[in-house]
C-alpha cells in the first residue's frame, strides 16, 4: 500500500564511490520505497567516484 501524498525521489549514486557506497545505498532506498508503493527515480552511475560530476577524482587532502 502506497504513502497517501508521497511526492517522488530523486536519487543518484555512483557504483566507483571510495568514501561510501553510494549506489548500494541508492538502490536499497528505491526498493524500499518501490515495495511501499512510494514513487522514486534512481539513477546509479557506474563509473563515477564520490563527486558524481567532473572526472569523478577530488584529493581528500583539499580545502576550499
Amino acid at each position: 500500500m502506497g504513502i497517501t501524498g508521497a511526492m517522488p525521489v530523486l536519487l543518484l549514486g555512483s557504483g566507483d564511490d571510495a568514501i561510501w557506497p553510494s549506489g548500494e545505498m541508492a538502490m536499497a532506498v528505491a526498493t524500499e520505497r518501490l515495495s511501499r508503493g512510494v514513487p522514486v527515480d534512481v539513477h546509479v552511475f557506474g563509473r563515477a567516484g564520490h563527486g558524481l560530476s567532473g572526472d569523478g577524482w577530488t584529493p581528500t587532502t583539499y580545502r576550499a
